[in-house]
């Protein structure tokens, strides 16, 4: 034909026919591998192979399957039928009977103007070449034959504009098999293509899978590889769309729902979050109802809020706090009323009272010739500890105290020491520096400490003025002020234990 020509495929391979047609087992391949796809990238597989290229309505489309798969279609919306890639749109496997050529196609039917009662015979061999002026049906037979052949890029075939009658493209075809005429295929468009047919190449200008590269050299580019390239790009515009189409939806949403200004988890949030068209009104009016309770509620909210807010959070900050101080004192002081504090207190006191009057039977033993019979009294031990520390730190800080070497001088009368005061002096130390007497001040000193730290536990006055101040007056609550002043003061008269 002009501007084109249909030539027979001279593939006269052996059984192993797999490897040598390698592009039918690819394509093969990209129709199971396409399974795995979703539907309406299937679809636009298809769409591809057939046309090369996509328009804007198989965009639109496409779109729309997307959205359709997903459930996603607008109410009124048309859904669409989806037509996956399938084997039956590529060529089939070849067989070992022999090579394929067409020998004519005639009888057609509703395909352009084209006379239904002439055949376009082709030779078995060599090239035949089929001449016409412009609009004479060649390209007619040519869209026929690129459907019943599978060829890639198949057109539309569109029926007799001046025809009363409407009904689907057909054909007769005959072909040969290893030189052998076979039986007549009669073609329907829209129907699978007969398989042997499918080995027949249409070539024409629109199937050319070629591109220019930058130094204006023809480079092929494998079918398959075009095909996925592509798809992908289908799929990026089909993904710019679904975006689009999500930024104009999300600005036709209320300022109320993108930013509600009810707190989250409550009632009136959640049916804002989830307000459609299918929201009950009745429980849009339930939530607009106040309650009397609710009424005094909001009627104490707008009191508070009359007030500067920043200045009132200040104050319940620092009420928060004192509460808190005031908290940590009452709990302190539970340990000053616990039974075992108690127990613990009159242990020590026993303790002290017993080592104290071993402490003073020992000393009355051993200063009964002495002419004060008070010496190793509580007083006494006070002036002895008094000489002690001015001896190491005045006096003799190199000597151990008491000093009694013969030009020393007694600390506390500061005169010469004879050998009797010098005696009288290391007895002294001695009594002192006996466990009797230690274990003594050991008892007294637990007794003092104890003492001091049920001290500090138990609520002070100003404890107490506080209490009243921040329970009874500032926060009104007069009956647990009373309470809680009886229950810091019963602290206050047992810290005197």
């Amino acid at each position: 034909m002009s501007n084109g020509m249909t030539s027979t495929d001279e593939n006269t391979s052996t059984p192993d026919q797999e490897t040598a047609d390698p592009i039918r087992a690819v394509l093969r391949d990209l129709v199971t591998w396409s399974e795995t796809l979703p539907t309406w990238q299937r679809d636009a597989l298809r769409r591809l192979y057939l046309q090369c290229n996509l328009s804007q309505t198989d965009i639109d489309e496409l779109h729309t399957l997307c959205l359709q798969s997903h459930g996603l279609l607008e109410q009124g919306q048309t859904p669409l039928i989806a037509q996956p890639l399938e084997s039956a749109h590529v060529p089939a496997s070849v067989t070992s009977s022999g090579p394929i050529a067409l020998k004519s196609i005639g009888y057609v039917q509703n395909v352009n103007a084209l006379a239904s009662d002439q055949t376009l015979n082709f030779s078995e061999t060599g090239l035949t070449i089929i001449y016409g002026d412009n609009g004479s049906g060649k390209s007619g037979y040519g869209r026929v034959l690129k459907r019943a052949c599978r060829a890639r890029d198949q057109e539309p075939i569109l029926p007799n504009a001046y025809s009363p009658s409407v009904g689907k493209p057909t054909a007769r075809i005959i072909y040969f098999l290893n030189g052998i005429v076979q039986p007549e295929i009669k073609w329907q468009d829209g129907t699978a293509a007969h398989p042997d047919l499918s080995h027949v190449s249409v070539f024409d200008s629109r199937c050319a899978l070629v591109h220019v590269d930058g130094k204006n050299e023809l480079a092929y580019t494998p079918v398959v590889l075009q095909l996925l390239q592509l798809l992908a790009d289908s799929c990026r515009e089909v993904s710019t769309r679904l975006r689009n189409k999500k930024i104009s939806l999300e600005g036709q949403i209320p300022s109320f729902r993108k930013h509600p200004a009810s707190r989250a988890g409550t009632a009136v949030n959640q049916i804002i979050l989830t307000l459609s068209s299918s929201t009950q009104v009745h429980s849009v009016r339930k939530l607009s109802q106040l309650s009397e309770q609710d009424k005094i509620r909001l009627e104490t909210l707008r009191n508070d809020l009359a007030t500067d807010p920043a200045k009132e959070i200040r104050r319940l900050k620092t009420l928060k706090q004192r509460v808190e101080s005031l908290v940590t004192v009452a709990r302190a002081s539970e340990k000053v009323l616990l039974p075992g504090t108690i127990d613990e207190l009159r242990r020590l006191h026993t303790v002290a009272k017993e080592k104290t009057t071993a402490a003073q039977f020992a000393a009355t033993e051993a200063f009964k010739r002495e002419p004060l019979p008070q010496v190793g009294s509580d007083v006494w031990k006070e002036l002895w500890e008094a000489a002690r520390e001015f001896s190491t730190r005045e006096a003799y800080p190199a000597w151990p105290f008491p000093n009694t070497n013969t030009d020393a001088f007694c600390v506390l009368c500061q005169q010469p020491l004879s050998s009797e005061a010098a005696n009288r002096l290391k007895t002294f130390e001695t009594f002192v520096q006996e466990k009797v007497q230690q274990a003594a001040d050991e008892a007294k000193q637990q007794v003092s400490s104890f003492n001091t730290e049920i001290g500090n536990l138990a609520a002070t006055k100003e404890n107490l003025r506080e209490a009243v101040r921040l329970i009874r007056d500032e926060l009104d609550h007069k009956q647990i002020c009373i309470k809680v002043i009886r229950h810091l003061t019963s602290r206050v008269l047992k810290k005197s234990f």
